[in-house]
């Protein structure tokens, strides 16, 4: 699996990006939870967000939440 497929921007479309690492982060689950889902290891998904991060310009799980909420309210696609 990609970076592309895992963290495609789900986030920033505003979609919450239902099946993206991105956007389970942002829902609240564990990398653990993301890895079951997608079928990718914890420590894989960890690579994954961290490298999601700085492309998004979060640093935490929280701003992220925020961040989809955000977008969600907005209606910003």
């Amino acid at each position: 699996m990609s970076d592309e497929e895992i963290d495609s921007g789900g986030a920033a479309r505003g979609d919450g990006g239902g099946g993206t690492g991105t956007g389970l982060a942002a829902r609240g689950l564990t990398n653990r939870e993301i890895g079951e889902r997608l079928l990718l290891s914890p420590r894989t998904v960890s690579s994954h967000l961290y490298r999601s991060f700085p492309k998004l310009g979060v640093t935490a799980r929280s701003q992220l939440r925020d961040l989809v909420e955000d977008a969600g309210t907005t209606g910003t696609r």
